[in-house]
């Protein structure tokens, strides 16, 4: 039985994809796979922190967006699909 490792697990991969979309969109002139590739070769400790960090702060902004009803979670919504897409 082969063991897998944090960067290969499907969940790892696809958070790490998700948080690759979230840094391209507010970091101009990379993309999404150069900054998953950037993501995947970071040391264990240091790629767990990084997809931590940003999912953390994502899930923060919900819940702050939550304090202005389902206005202010449509309006989180849409800006996460206007920063993705």
């Amino acid at each position: 039985m082969q063991t897998q490792t944090n960067s290969d697990t499907p969940l790892s991969k696809l958070c790490r994809a998700l948080v690759a979309l979230l840094i391209a969109g507010f970091w101009p002139g990379r993309s999404a796979e150069e900054i998953d590739a950037q993501i995947a070769t970071l040391e264990p400790g240091q790629h767990n922190l990084v997809l931590g960090g940003v999912l953390t702060f994502t899930v923060l902004l919900a819940l702050f967006a939550l304090q202005f009803g389902l206005l202010g979670l449509t309006a989180f919504l849409l800006a996460v699909l206007a920063i993705v897409g």
